[in-house]
């Protein structure tokens, strides 16, 4: 097969000919790339925008929350004695508590015995649950559990852990070769107290406290405990509430007062009432706190979708450094309305606080939002009337929260349906169209390339002939000279 290369024959740079013309025809192509970049930076300007909005819609539905408004602060002058919780059900107030007794559970113990020996006879335990009165119990139907010849302190501990509802856990302690058995209730206050009665194999009460079995009963034979000693009683939390005194069965003491909770943690005084001077003071508040740091996370949420339109729009006299969306209808009303709605007034006409600015929040020249920590905190005192310029829904006589509108104006903008996601939509459509006539664009200039290298090869072919046939003319004349001469 023959090997030729473009311009061999004529001379021509065939290759650099087809490069420059290509290079012009890739021209259109170049100017469609810089086109579909510019889309790409404005989709993702776009892309911030949605962001910003959503933080934006977030931080404004924090303020619409109901509970936020209802919240109360708990506090104690000694947390570690008595603290505490409050709903919004609770009444702001405040009150001295006063703790004479924790609540407790009962706890018994086994004499010691040499470290796992067997107990040596095989019976049952039955354990009841119910309130000591004196020297006698009252409960409720036993509980059974098994007990075998061969097992150990540490076999049975674990069979009563495992029996549902005995009321009782167990662990065994040991000490210097010898071991006991600790039951212990499971639950706080008087009416969790048990007893332990001990049953031979044939089913017969052992009424004795010594033997193998007998050692574990506990109970009142109507002059002493017979069995396990009783390391605590089980009793009721007491304690007071400005001179009231209160039982508890638990040390978590729901609705003392209405919506509170209070944790007792450890005696005040050895009596009730007792000495007012080791009362632990309780107060329930209104929660300024959560409120005042919904409305900086609103504030923040604001001022960073301000500043990104600003950004994304700014104009530079020089027109070397726009934002990407400069001159952008939709980014350009966004931030209108934007201060617009920050700007009006909100909730009922004639209320007490009817602007943001009457709050302590002012609208800068920059479109941002300024705190008056002075003006915040008065208007935090007014909570209903607060709440009313943030959170209202508009009516007659009322232009409606200005978090509110701006919730919805945010989620307006970004639903399917709305002004933001209606151009990102637009953009995208606009990118792709680009990248399809890109591609087809790419795809004609290959044919072009091959037509212009196929088209100058046959050229370079046609000179290179023209180029021999006149060097053979050349050559001819001379041989017709030289014999002429």
């Amino acid at each position: 097969m023959a090997l030729s290369s473009p311009g061999i024959g004529s001379g021509l740079d065939v290759n650099a000919i087809v490069n420059q013309l290509v290079a012009l025809e890739r021209r259109p192509i170049q100017q469609l790339q810089a086109q579909a970049s510019g889309l790409q930076t404005r989709i993702s300007a776009y892309a911030r925008v949605r962001a910003d909005l959503a933080g934006l819609q977030d931080a404004a539905s924090r303020l619409l929350d109901p509970g936020l408004w209802g919240t109360r602060s708990f506090n104690t002058s000694n947390n570690n004695t008595v603290s505490g919780s409050a709903t919004a059900t609770a009444l702001t107030g405040s009150f001295a508590v006063q703790v004479a007794r924790l609540a407790q559970t009962q706890g018994t113990v086994t004499s010691a015995r040499a470290a796992d020996s067997p107990i040596g006879e095989a019976g049952t335990l039955e354990i009841r649950t119910g309130t000591w009165n004196g020297n006698s119990f009252a409960g409720g139907a036993p509980v059974a559990v098994a007990v075998q010849a061969g097992d150990t302190l540490s076999t049975l501990a674990s069979r009563i852990n495992n029996t549902a509802n005995a009321g009782v856990s167990a662990i065994v302690v040991r000490s210097g070769g010898q071991e006991q058995l600790l039951l212990r209730g499971s639950n706080t206050g008087a009416a969790a107290g048990f007893e332990v009665r001990a049953l031979n194999a044939g089913g017969a009460a052992v009424t004795d406290g010594t033997s193998a079995l007998g050692s574990f009963n506990h109970f009142h034979s109507g002059t002493a405990l017979v069995g396990m000693s009783r390391t605590q009683d089980a009793l009721d939390a007491q304690f007071s509430i400005d001179g009231i005194a209160l039982n508890s069965p638990t040390n978590t003491v729901r609705d003392p007062v209405p919506g509170v909770t209070l944790n007792l943690q450890a005696t005040t005084t050895a009596s009730l009432p007792g000495s007012a001077a080791t009362a632990v003071q309780v107060s329930v508040q209104a929660n300024h706190t959560v409120v005042r740091e919904a409305i900086e996370n609103f504030r923040t949420a604001f001022n960073r979708i301000s500043a990104t339109l600003a950004e994304l729009t700014r104009v530079d006299p020089g027109g070397s450094n726009n934002g990407p969306l400069q001159g952008d209808a939709t980014a350009i009303g966004l931030q209108n309305m934007l201060r617009q709605t920050v700007g009006s007034p909100g909730g009922p006409t004639g209320a007490a606080l009817g602007r943001l600015s009457d709050m302590g929040l002012q609208l800068q020249r920059d479109g941002s939002l300024s705190s008056n920590a002075t003006r915040l905190d008065a208007a935090l005192q007014n909570p209903a009337a607060l709440r009313s310029l943030l959170t209202d829904t508009a009516g007659a006589d009322n232009a409606g929260g200005v978090a509110r509108r701006l919730r919805d104006f945010a989620m307006a903008a970004n639903g399917i349906q709305g002004a933001v996601s209606g151009r990102n939509t637009a953009l995208q459509a606009s990118a792709e169209r680009k990248q399809d006539r890109i591609e087809q664009m790419e795809e004609r200039l290959v044919r072009t390339r091959a037509n212009l290298l196929a088209q100058y090869s046959r050229l370079d072919n046609s000179l290179g002939a023209i180029n021999g046939l006149g060097s053979f003319v050349s050559q001819q004349l001379a041989q017709w000279n030289r014999n002429t001469s």
